[in-house]
This record gives structure tokens, sequence and C-alpha cells, in this order.
């Protein structure tokens, strides 16, 4: 889990959208639909899986390049805000199944999914030009 403050149970005050970086300009982003996902007063923004190490997927998320499909496309609309953010981990028997309870109690609780994990019914969130 990605959260923007040191102890997601506390909470967060309320904040517009953080800075969102220029992409590269062969790539495009719906900078209307990332300001409509955005939830000021929520601090965790995304939630995923992984059945590899911690480490290697948040190694993984750094040298991530938005808009590629690897090594860590899943959430990278968060490598464009410019906010302080924190990651929170627990290891799973069932990691796919784990995240899948979290997204959908955090749904459930919010009304969305966390901004990151937005569902853009199989629209890429960060798209290159053809």
């Amino acid at each position: 889990m990605v959260a923007r403050v040191g102890d997601a149970a506390v909470g967060c005050h309320p904040s517009g959208l953080p800075r969102i970086d220029h992409l590269p300009t062969d790539f495009i982003l719906d900078l209307e639909y990332e300001r409509k996902r955005w939830l000021p007063d929520e601090p965790i923004i995304y939630i995923g899986a992984s059945t590899r190490s911690i480490h290697k997927r948040v190694r993984e998320f750094y040298r991530h390049k938005c808009g590629n499909s690897a090594p860590h496309a899943g959430g990278q609309v968060i490598k464009l805000l410019r906010c302080d953010l924190w990651v929170y981990w627990s290891p799973a028997s069932d990691p796919v199944q784990s995240e899948d309870d979290m997204i959908c109690t955090f749904a459930k609780r919010v009304g969305q999914q966390p901004f990151a994990n937005g569902n853009t019914r199989g629209k890429k969130r960060i798209q290159r030009l053809e």
C-alpha cells in the first residue's frame, strides 16, 4: 500500500491533487480524469500485490519510467505526484486475494478504488501517442 502520510491510521489534511509533472512529449495523460479520481481527504493512494519480494517490487517502482508497461505499470500515475509517499507492506499467504479484499474494502468505505488503482475500463491512464 502507498500512502501520503507517515501514519495512514491517523488520516491526512485535505489536499488538492499534488502537482503532476509533465510527461515526455510522446505521452498523454487525462488530467481532468486524474483530478476526478483524487480523494483529497484520503491518505491511501494505491493498493497492490506482489509475489516477488517487497525489495524487488519497490526497486521496480523506483526504476519505472511513466508510460512504459514494465517493470511496474500498476499505480504508475503515483510517479507523477509531488508529495511525500510512504510504503506499507505485510506478508500474505495469498497476495492477490489479499489485494482484492483490501481494494474491495476500501471501495466500500470510500466509494471508489484508491486514486492510483483507478478503474479505467481497459484504457491506460498514461498513453504513448501513436
